[in-house]
């Protein structure tokens, strides 16, 4: 098993720096679906603004399945985030953290599907059944 500072540069490394959460524009995605937001998770937050600035510089590698539900700390199992975001995330009710997680899973996979096709040549989407 890896540690938790490996795993986000070699996430960085594959996805590109920076927050997967925002790659993902999962507030898009969640203010529709949850009626709530990291933006307005930010703006009330109990921290200052110095540490609310600290923590958005700052990445946090988020376990998709936790690590007391046997989730490993892998490549798979991870996604990169800012430890504000984190902080927001791990604020919500277990089943909207989940939606979450699921939206950062299908991020993570149809990039890999994009980054095998710009890579190769070879479309992945041609190796499913229609």
């Amino acid at each position: 098993m890896s540690t938790n500072k490996s795993l986000k540069k070699a996430l960085m490394s594959l996805y590109g720096k920076g927050s997967m959460y925002q790659l993902a524009r999962i507030d898009e995605v969640i203010a529709v679906k949850l009626g709530k937001t990291y933006a307005e998770y930010e703006k009330t937050c109990p921290y200052n603004e110095k540490r609310k600035k600290s923590m958005k510089a700052k990445y946090a590698y988020h376990h998709l399945q936790h690590t007391y539900e046997e989730g490993d700390t892998t490549l798979e199992n991870g996604a990169v985030v800012t430890v504000l975001e984190h902080a927001f995330i791990h604020s919500l009710p277990r089943e909207e953290e989940e939606f979450i997680n699921r939206e950062l899973r299908v991020f993570k996979e149809n990039y890999l599907k994009w980054y095998k096709e710009y890579t190769t040549g070879k479309s992945s989407w041609d190796d499913e059944e229609r």
